[in-house]
């Protein structure tokens, strides 16, 4: 089956799909062995709407290095003065205009629990008001992905799956909804949410308000593999479709997660 583009609908959960743009409404799909170009400094999205991922500005490219025989991008946290992410300014206004997000990401992070508040980060979707900690100090997750009604910490949510292996977390976004997945099952969820993205979307950075720490950015220390996102709540069974495609298909072989 051809690639499709954003928003067209896609019969698939037959069996694992060929890649995340199979699926409906992908909006976005980065891959650490697709689209990398350390000269120019950037990471290309690999769905039609072609999204570029980039450093900020006095922020080190994440290095491409391979884990487990896979490619993946190295977020070093602050470890030695050395911090890098990947932060894009188009994809949010995207995700705003369609009122909902279904994303994906596979990584593995070095520590978990986290050494301490500092390199806990994983993401940012919103602004710094918001934290997304994945996990925290105690091992738990607190995250708040494009939960825009008052904030929503998936308090007590530790996965039994450390985290230092190869993992798919993936959180649901939608009106009246906010659900949050580690390797398909699921740690937490809210009925209440009217979701808010941006203005821009961080990969490796997270942030922290009072609820855990003190404000301020932090870091991931650990590796990216893909993540794919969608602008609507993708359906359970392209879901199972693209959990075959993470467990083995994805660079040559998949990245043996087990899903239920």
């Amino acid at each position: 089956m051809p690639p499709v583009g954003l928003g067209t609908p896609v019969a698939s959960g037959g069996g694992a799909a060929a890649s995340p743009l199979e699926i409906a409404h992908c909006a976005l799909w980065l891959r650490a062995d697709l689209g990398y170009s350390n000269t120019f400094g950037t990471v290309l999205d690999q769905s039609p709407a072609g999204h570029v991922f980039t450093p900020a500005s006095g922020i080190q490219m994440p290095a491409q290095v391979s884990v487990g025989g896979k490619t993946a991008l190295r977020m070093n946290g602050d470890i030695a003065g050395s911090v890098n992410f990947l932060s894009n300014a188009t994809l949010s206004a995207v995700l705003q205009a369609a009122g909902a997000a279904h994303i994906f990401l596979i990584g593995k992070v070095d520590n978990d629990p986290a050494l301490d508040q500092d390199h806990a980060g994983l993401w940012t979707w919103q602004d710094s008001a918001n934290y997304a900690v994945v996990p925290y100090t105690d091992g738990n997750i607190y995250d708040v992905a494009g939960h825009g009604t008052g904030g929503f910490a998936a308090a007590g949510a530790n996965p039994a799956a450390p985290m230092t292996s190869t993992f798919c977390y993936e959180v649901v976004c939608a009106p009246g909804e906010w659900t949050n997945f580690v390797n398909g099952t699921q740690l937490a969820t809210s009925a209440s949410n009217t979701p808010t993205f941006g203005p821009l979307t961080d990969i490796g950075r997270g942030t922290r308000n009072g609820t855990t720490a003190s404000p301020g950015s932090i870091y991931m220390r650990g590796h990216v593999f893909e993540v794919a996102v969608y602008t609507a709540k993708v359906p359970n069974g392209d879901k199972a479709s693209l959990y075959g495609y993470f467990a083995s298909i994805a660079q040559s072989g998949g990245y043996g997660i087990s899903f239920p």
